[in-house]
Formats: structure tokens, sequence, C-alpha cells
């Protein structure tokens, strides 16, 4: 899957999450588009089938939010099922992702994502133990009661 990345210095960090991703889970590397917009704001995804579709603003924490939100559609093949949500959250935390401002933001955009959240931790608060790719460049809550 080679596509032509025009500017894929600034995009080396997300090659390197699908790569990983892909090795881990033993699946053939997805096809990615990556498109940046000139907005501060503004990121989104889409997966269909094994194609890989995001645009992102200037942030790359928002951006690599995106990118794991996808790689978690990806890996399940669901919308956003409990299945996925816990997917998400597992990737959020092995990648890193700022998890403060990932749970503020996916809990507003899907109430599962809350759920998932809490179950995905153990009873002290911490994260359960979890037992080549070319990007395609254009610019154009608190616990339950």
């Amino acid at each position: 899957n080679r596509v032509f990345a025009p500017r894929s210095e600034e995009v080396a960090w997300a090659e390197r999450i699908i790569r990983t991703v892909a090795r881990q889970h033993r699946r053939r590397l997805p096809h990615v588009t990556w498109r940046a917009t000139r907005k501060s704001h503004g990121t989104s995804g889409s997966v269909t089938g094994d194609h890989l579709s995001i645009r992102t603003g200037r942030s790359k924490p928002k951006a690599k939010l995106t990118l794991l939100h996808e790689l978690a559609h990806w890996l399940t093949g669901d919308g956003h099922s409990h299945a996925f949500w816990l997917k998400a959250w597992e990737l959020y935390r092995q990648f890193r992702g700022p998890i403060g401002s990932t749970l503020r933001d996916e809990s507003h955009y899907r109430q599962g994502a809350l759920a998932a959240y809490w179950e995905s931790r153990d009873r002290r608060g911490r994260r359960p133990v979890l037992g080549r790719v070319k990007i395609q460049t254009t610019v154009d809550a608190g616990p339950p009661p």
C-alpha cells in the first residue's frame, strides 16, 4: 500500500502507530489518506474496509486521537459499539493519547465511550494490563454513580 506523501516527515509518528497496530493485530496494512487543513480544529475520519481517511487541523493531539479512533473502527469493524469503545480506550492508552481531553471529547461524542472508559480500568483506577505504511498528504466526566 504505497501512497505518495509530499510532506511525510510531518506524519511519521502516524506511520509508526499504524505499523505497530497492524503488526500487533496481525493485519495487513490499511490504505491511509491523510488530509491536513489550515484550520486549528476540525479533525474527522472514516473507515471503509481497509481504507482509512483522516482529515486534521493543526493540533497533533487531536490528529492522534482521530487516528486512534479510526484504527479502533478498522480493527473491530464496528460502529460505536461497546467492543469498539473498549478497543479505542486500549489504543488511546497504549499510544499515550491525551486521556483527559480524550475522555472529555469522546464522552460528549458518544455516551458509550464513558461506560467503556470506566470498564476498561481496574478497581484502583489504573489502566488494565493489555495482553510498511505511507500516508498520502494533501493540504486543502467522573465515575459512574
